[in-house]
């Protein structure tokens, strides 16, 4: 068997280096209008049962992960053939998976130039010791290691803290920028303004 080498790949896929508009407003398109539409039924379904709602929400999670995926597609500005149009999906996309778009976008390019860099871990991922860290760390610090990869608190109070304080406040990577600062008070207004919308049309259950 031919040994296929990286440049017999090159024209392969250089018909796909390139992003088409007209695709990307397909997979906007059939990402997000499910997603509302999941959300209303999820809605009405109150009424019938508690159980119903929550398969309908787990279902509209699948399309809020998709959501997000393609806020990271436009985060690296490979969604879109224009930086203002990924911005502007990675802005409004952020509102719903409650990810501020501009501190993400720094935060997660940082992750990509740092990755597998030890001394620079803590942007973008989730702090991993070694061994010989770990073996030469104080009980104390061992504890607090433990404590904070356990999967409860990877997996809830992680999540939490990220996506309620975090990400609201801001208190990551590039906080001291004054466009991350703005970055992340316009996402908050835009999801208040979003909850304030949808008491006015649907009301509280």
């Amino acid at each position: 068997m031919k040994k296929v080498e990286p440049k017999d790949w090159i024209p392969l896929i250089k018909p796909y280096t390139k992003p088409s508009v007209a695709r990307s407003l397909r997979q906007v398109a059939n990402t997000l209008l499910p997603l509302l539409l999941l959300f209303y039924l999820a809605h009405r379904a109150l009424s019938v049962s508690p159980f119903l709602t929550l398969a309908l929400d787990s279902l509209a999670a699948l399309f809020l992960v998709r959501l997000f995926i393609l806020q990271h597609d436009a985060g690296h500005g490979s969604f879109f053939p224009k930086k203002w149009m990924n911005d502007l999906l990675g802005f409004l996309a952020g509102v719903f998976t409650l990810v501020p778009y501009h501190p993400w976008q720094l935060a997660h390019a940082r992750h990509h130039a740092t990755s597998g860099n030890l001394d620079k871990r803590g942007v973008g991922d989730i702090y991993t010791m070694t061994l010989e860290e770990y073996l030469r760390a104080a009980p104390g610090e061992r504890l607090r290691y433990r404590l904070y990869r356990n999967p409860f608190v990877m997996f809830f109070l992680g999540p939490l803290y990220v996506f309620l304080l975090s990400y609201r406040l801001p208190l990551g990577y590039g906080s001291e920028r004054p466009s991350v600062r703005n970055a992340v008070a316009l996402t908050n207004l835009l999801l208040v303004l979003l909850w304030v919308g949808i008491y006015l049309g649907f009301g509280l259950k």
